[in-house]
């Protein structure tokens, strides 16, 4: 039997309390892209003669920050020694302080639904139901590689699957052909697509796809050709951009970088089914997919600020729904000409829904990925699935008032029970 255990850096993190003085501390590192680069970081004692330091470079930071905020926020009342003038308190200096009390999402207004719910440790969706909700993007990315050598390819279906094998029936210059396609899903984040015959001599196409606070990417590498072609589709500080960066052979063969387009999008009620409303700024993605931005900005003096962006990812597919809802609140340091700053991210929500076309109305699942707050986010919601159902006719009309909890008291306990509507559709 493999025990596994925790390493001594984490043991420390976890174990961190009895605080004495915060300090929030910019270092000057070596230089970077030819500018001198500010790694961010905290430096505490604690307890019996204890102390750690980390910055936004070490492996454990933002495990780091988050204990450190759960313990400040604990401890910040108690009397860490009385003097000839009283009382002494836990010593911070103005900028970790603010960081400290201002990091955390509110848990009221963003997981209030779920506060007394049980959810399912694993997915009761089939892995299919996940490959149809990233397939447009795989698609759109592939068409745009094979572009570069002259490959035409239509009418593309995919098939059923498991296990992550697939196949993709297409039309490649005017022939049927049938291609062998695997999925992995490596992490709540990132994806991976292989598919096969192709380029000559079945050379096979490698694809990984990811979400960030700030968008979506896209990897097309074909290690064969020495062949990487990056895309980017991200929201900054002013405005959407997307970036491609292609490289052939060692040599940088297309670069190129252009705003996105404004996106249409009339009623957000689908999006804040079971949380938060929002009216988000929508861009429009080359594959009719959608990505929505709400920024809302903190001032702590005239460089400092925190950023609250909550970013969705949505992407309408034949009668079903897949929405990335990413959540974080981020210290952001204004650089002046020659320095660069590095952001530190203080808090995370991050969760998935599908929605599933039934014949009663709509099926979803939502997913709250175990990278969070301390706390309730971590005891209650990370890494676990929820289930509603919804008697919308369409996607875009689901809302709180046509929306309803399904769990184990409505005998769904395992993926079979989600294909018998009548188990849970009683009402």
């Amino acid at each position: 039997m493999k025990v596994q255990t925790i390493d001594d850096d984490l043991l420390k993190i976890y174990k961190m309390k009895d605080i004495i003085s915060i300090d929030f501390v910019d270092l000057y590192a070596s230089k970077h892209d030819n500018k001198d680069l500010i790694v961010p970081g905290f430096l505490v004692f604690y307890g019996p003669s204890k102390q750690l330091f980390l910055t936004t470079h070490d492996k454990y930071f933002e495990e780091f920050v988050s204990r450190l905020k759960e313990v400040y926020q604990e401890e910040k009342d108690n009397v860490v020694f009385e003097s000839i003038l009283g009382p002494e308190y836990i010593k911070i200096d103005d900028t970790a302080k603010w960081m400290l009390c201002n990091g955390n999402i509110d848990v009221s207004s963003y997981y209030s639904h779920y506060k007394d719910r049980d959810g399912y440790r694993e997915s009761l969706l089939f892995e299919e139901d996940k490959v149809d909700a990233i397939i447009p993007i795989f698609l759109y990315h592939l068409k745009e590689t094979i572009k570069l050598f002259d490959i035409n390819i239509s009418n593309i279906r995919v098939s059923e699957g498991n296990n992550g094998v697939y196949y993709l029936k297409a039309i490649v210059h005017n022939t049927p052909v049938v291609l062998p396609l695997s999925f992995e899903e490596k992490d709540y984040n990132n994806y991976s697509f292989e598919i096969g015959n192709l380029l000559k001599d079945s050379v096979p196409i490698k694809i990984d796809i990811g979400f960030t606070n700030d968008g979506v990417f896209a990897h097309s590498v074909i290690d064969e050709y020495d062949y990487s072609d990056y895309f980017t589709y991200e929201y900054n500080i002013n405005y959407p951009i997307s970036t491609r960066e292609t490289h052939l052979r060692g040599r940088l063969i297309n670069y190129n970088k252009e705003h996105l387009p404004d996106g249409v999008i009339t009623d957000n009620s689908f999006i804040s089914f079971d949380g938060i409303e929002d009216t988000p700024k929508w861009v429009l993605l080359p594959w009719n997919s959608y990505l929505g931005y709400v920024d809302k900005i903190n001032q702590f003096d005239q460089d400092k600020k925190m950023l609250e962006r909550r970013m969705i990812y949505y992407s309408p597919n034949k009668d079903d729904c897949f929405i990335r809802d990413k959540y974080s609140k981020r210290y952001i340091k204004d650089s002046s000409t020659g320095i660069i700053s590095e952001n530190v991210t203080l808090d995370n929500m991050d969760k998935t829904t599908i929605m599933k076309k039934n014949d009663n109305g709509y099926l979803i699942e939502v997913c709250f990925h175990p990278e969070g707050v301390r706390g309730f986010y971590n005891t209650h919601l990370g890494g676990n699935y929820f289930y509603h159902i919804s008697s919308a006719n369409n996607h875009l009309d689901v809302s709180k008032k046509n929306t309803s909890f399904i769990d184990r008291n409505n005998g769904l306990e395992e993926k079979v029970d989600l294909l018998d509507v009548k188990k849970y559709y009683k009402k």
